[in-house]
């Protein structure tokens, strides 16, 4: 994990009600929600965490060039596939590292 590797705490979620209970648990500093989830919609994962944490910089992942970007709000978009020096770079936007 590239997070992992630069000495970041790396939670994994294989859902979104998984990634809702561990928002309620841990404080978070940089969230990446994927869009497609087997559960509930990511953008609703992510207006959820919005509403609780409003400065966490969230992420949202997809494959899906349907989506319409506006609609995902205040949060930052990753189209799959992306190159992995594009975490690393979102993680030093917001840190400064």
């Amino acid at each position: 994990n590239v997070l992992a590797d630069q000495h970041c705490k790396v939670y994994l979620a294989a859902t979104g009600n998984e990634a809702l209970a561990l928002v309620d648990i841990i404080e978070f500093d940089l969230i990446f929600v994927d869009i497609v989830l087997p559960d509930i919609n990511g953008i609703l994962v992510s207006e959820r965490i919005r509403q609780k944490y409003p400065d966490v910089p969230i992420v949202a992942m997809t494959g899906h060039f349907t989506v319409n970007i506006e609609c995902l709000g205040p949060f930052k978009v990753l189209i799959k596939p992306f190159h992995i020096a594009e975490i690393t770079n979102i993680k030093n936007q917001w840190f400064l590292i």
